[in-house]
């Protein structure tokens, strides 16, 4: 290659580039408030950017104007409290680490009566301890737990009127018996 055809290609690259680096920065979001609609007229999201990224509580809502999420963001990455509903009504609420991964409690609601349906622990994105599912009638319908996303100990299955059902006992993730205590 000749010194013209090495000077006409680094300028090509140069040139190339600083079209890239154009387009990029006329990409960046101002920091600040942002708020998008449908068609319709109705909100779609509302939050905030802060160095090209999300941060703060988010709202997400559906065409009919109705709420789907709100989750908080820092740095672009979700943290603290999320809720998700379900026309409208809450249905579940998790907590997010710094590194954007369920972590502590974890609730899920019937969507219908907003009554507790089940409640447990996230550790790193994996399930963690006891975790207690209950019928719409308040009573207990399973009670389990996980060690860091493995099945471990008792399982205990109830029916609808609170009698217990089974025993499952589990260990690092593998069934080790069933105790079948009544059919229904």
């Amino acid at each position: 290659m000749n010194k013209l055809s090495k000077l006409n290609s680094k300028k090509q690259f140069l040139f190339v580039a600083f079209l890239i680096s154009i387009l990029f920065s006329s990409c960046r979001i101002k920091d600040g408030p942002i708020e998008t609609f449908y068609k319709n007229g109705n909100k779609k999201v509302e939050g905030y950017i802060l160095n090209n990224k999300q941060n703060g509580l988010w709202k997400y809502y559906n065409e009919n104007g109705i709420i789907t999420d709100e989750i908080n963001y820092k740095n672009g990455i979700k943290f603290g409290v999320c809720r998700h509903y379900f026309e409208g009504k809450l249905n579940d609420q998790d907590y997010y680490n710094k590194d954007g991964k369920k972590n502590g409690l974890s609730y899920n609601y019937f969507a219908e009566s907003g009554q507790l349906h089940a409640i447990g622990k996230y550790s790193n994105d994996l399930l963690d301890s006891i975790h207690i599912y209950y019928y719409d009638n308040g009573k207990t319908e399973l009670i389990h737990q996980y060690n860091k996303g493995k099945k471990c100990g008792n399982w205990i299955y109830f029916n609808r009127n609170g009698d217990t059902l089974r025993i499952e006992k589990y260990s690092n993730d593998s069934l080790e018996w069933v105790k079948v205590i009544r059919s229904q």
